[in-house]
């Protein structure tokens, strides 16, 4: 789902700044929770791209009976991806975070993760940030002058990659939600 430099990149960002992925701004993440367990009500849940796992953490508060499972190729507790399903598949900010060649293949796997509902949250806009603002010396060139949101792309280019590469799947609904400056686009999807 990523190239070995992109996952080297990110496992030392995150050693340099452990507090950078999953930022809880404003209390996002229990806004985030509450949300998701009032709007689907799931048995169990699988974060893809969870920091430092925040959001699990209130779903948990307001509900130990659920399952939850948390994946982050950035942060080593939560690297390892797992093979079991779970209801409810969750994704806030991350997707435009993957190489776009590796887009395809991401959603195709991530698919495999859930039995009834995914909510995907995708920025279409830049990020504030480059890899290269970060100035750490062993940033592959490759990757010095990327913004951190590797894959902008509109809403409709997520729409048609989703429906391509998710075929069990059916897209519900779709909207616009802006986070701070950043535009992102809503994907929820039943199977």
């Amino acid at each position: 789902m990523f190239s070995e430099e992109y996952k080297n990149l990110l496992t030392i960002h995150y050693e340099k700044n452990p507090w950078s992925n999953g930022n809880n701004k404003n209390g996002v993440k229990f806004d985030l929770a509450r949300f998701v367990l009032s709007t689907y009500n799931p048995k169990s849940i699988f974060d893809f791209g969870c920091g430092q796992n925040l959001f699990l953490n209130y779903v948990s508060y307001f509900n130990p009976r659920i399952e939850t499972y948390g994946y982050d190729l950035g942060v080593p507790k939560y690297s390892e991806f797992g093979h079991k399903q779970y209801e409810l598949l969750t994704s806030f900010d991350v997707l435009e975070h993957v190489e776009t060649e590796y887009v395809d293949e991401t959603l195709k796997r991530i698919e495999s993760r859930f039995t009834k509902y995914a909510h995907l949250e995708i920025a279409t806009t830049p990020a504030k940030k480059k890899f290269g603002d970060f100035n750490y010396s062993d940033v592959g060139p490759s990757f010095k002058n990327k913004n951190m949101h590797l894959t902008v792309k509109p809403s409709d280019w997520w729409l048609k990659k989703i429906k391509d590469n998710m075929p069990n799947s059916t897209i519900k609904k779709t909207y616009a939600e802006t986070h701070g400056s950043t535009e992102v686009a809503v994907f929820v999807l039943k199977k």
